[in-house]
């Protein structure tokens, strides 16, 4: 039981580190840091100024509103995506692929 105790904690920032993650598409899990990317960032509503503000004091660049889908399209440093799935406001970030 001890043993159980003592790894309770580890076990539980693990699956908070996992959680984090799930919000983060799989192809941005590992994206070089110094590359910018294009993203999508979908929010829990309808993303106001202040919405888009966050990626931009992140260093990004608003590139379209994508209200049917309370999302943004953006071009960011790949290393801010890790800080901004923290924000409770971002439901998920992907990469914003072309359409051919």
């Amino acid at each position: 039981m001890k043993t159980i105790n003592l790894f309770a904690p580890f076990l539980l920032a693990g699956a908070l580190a996992l959680a984090q993650n799930a919000k983060v598409g799989p192809e941005l899990q590992n994206a070089d840091s110094k590359s910018n990317v294009q993203v999508i960032v979908q929010f829990d509503k309808d993303p106001t100024d202040a919405y888009h503000q966050k990626v931009l004091s992140r260093g990004g660049s608003l590139r379209a509103s994508l209200h049917s889908v309370n999302a943004g399209a953006y071009t960011m440093p790949a290393s801010a995506i890790a800080d901004l799935a923290k924000d409770p406001t971002v439901v998920h970030i992907s990469v914003d692929h072309k359409i051919s």
